[in-house]
């Protein structure tokens, strides 16, 4: 009997790619034998609600080169969702593709430790006593150890839970959890370098965190008006930490006026806020003040200035998410409803695999696709 054909599947922003998503690549053909590699990846926008460092198609021939056989483009409503969300979203997208086993990275490593938390997070028990902890004002980074130490003892203080990339692969788990008996096997590595949240470039290793790369490279750009002094600097600076082609592409794009960062698409993001109505502002940006922001727009505030007054009544990353659904007109509960429902779709952008339909999606998700890629494209145009 011929041995089935292991299909890795991973889930990606590549934003940009950089050397630990590399070794991830390079993991999953060496260490799991992989007979192919599907990438699922945040496309023009990522998870964050704000537009990539690059286009998606530099991404994408970037993720082919370091190793992948297939990359494509998440449904926009996935990959701008909060992370439950995006997880099942993508982990499901993922099964429609074929694939049969799922890489992720984690600061832990420890796949028993992440699947028992899985286990005990889909449970109703965790969600009662985690809304519980929510309601009586804790962070979500104290109400989620406070519960999941009630519902897994074994969990110890719990804070492993906090950790951005082992809470995507929880949610990554729990997702596999929902669906049953899916065929698809799970594995993690243990993340190399830099948190997830670092934003300083670090003086002692290659492996610099997504945040980082584009936090240096926002701050050439304000300091290197010229685009091709901008590509040289940023191909001096920030190539030991990408591999060749990633380093490639984002010269380029420099030269060629191509990197995006969020405050290029301000003029389309104040717009939004402005047109949003009071109900709807409600169900997006639940705590912040529509009247706050609409004086400080008409005062003449600039992208900093909103972003920090959202800031204020918002953690960073929940408060740049609600800027990215006013600007592409999503909220979650429409989201919600949506992934519910026929949210699994796919367009490919490098590569592929024999059997493997180049697209498939429902006009909506084609409309998505197409809003989102109009609004980047407004971005590269300078507004």
């Amino acid at each position: 009997m011929n041995k089935p054909k292991r299909i890795v599947g991973i889930i990606a922003e590549y934003n940009p790619l950089h050397n630990g998503h590399a070794y991830q690549l390079t993991y999953a053909r060496r260490a799991l034998h992989a007979d192919g590699i599907i990438v699922v990846m945040s496309g023009n926008f990522t998870q964050r609600g704000t537009p990539a460092l690059c286009a998606k198609e530099r991404r994408a021939r970037a993720a082919l080169a370091a190793g992948a056989d297939a990359v494509a483009e998440l449904p926009v409503c996935v990959a701008t969702s909060d992370t439950p969300l995006f997880a099942q979203g993508a982990v499901d997208v993922l099964r429609a593709m074929g694939c049969n086993a799922l890489l992720f990275g984690s600061e832990t490593g420890s796949l028993p430790l992440l699947q028992k938390t899985a286990r005990a997070m889909v449970k109703p028990r965790f969600w009662e006593l985690f809304g519980q902890n929510m309601a009586s004002g804790q962070h979500p980074n104290t109400a989620r150890p406070a519960a999941l130490r009630t519902v897994l003892p074994e969990a110890g203080d719990g804070l492993y839970a906090n950790d951005p990339n082992n809470l995507l692969g929880i949610y990554y788990l729990c997702a596999l959890l929902r669906r049953g008996d899916t065929g698809v096997r799970p594995f993690t590595h243990k993340r190399l370098g830099q948190g997830y949240l670092e934003e300083k470039m670090p003086p002692d290793t290659q492996f610099a965190s997504a945040s980082a790369i584009r936090a240096a490279a926002e701050e050439f750009r304000g300091k290197e008006p010229d685009a091709a002094t901008l590509a040289t600097v940023l191909g001096k600076q920030l190539r030991p930490f990408l591999p060749a082609a990633m380093a490639t592409e984002l010269e380029q794009a420099a030269r060629a006026g191509e990197l995006v960062f969020p405050r290029d698409l301000f003029r389309e993001t104040a717009q939004a806020c402005r047109r949003t109505p009071p109900r709807r502002w409600q169900a997006v940006c639940p705590g912040v003040p529509r009247h706050e922001i609409l004086s400080l727009l008409d005062a003449g505030a600039d992208w900093q200035g909103l972003r920090t007054a959202f800031h204020r009544h918002a953690p960073a990353l929940k408060a740049d998410r609600m800027l990215g659904w006013l600007l592409l007109g999503r909220d979650r509960p429409s989201m919600e409803e949506f992934l519910a429902g026929d949210h699994v779709g796919w367009r490919m952008l490098a590569g592929g695999l024999s059997g493997l339909e180049p697209q498939r999606g429902s006009d909506t998700l084609l409309r998505e696709w197409e809003q989102a890629d109009t609004l980047y494209g407004s971005a590269l145009k300078g507004g």
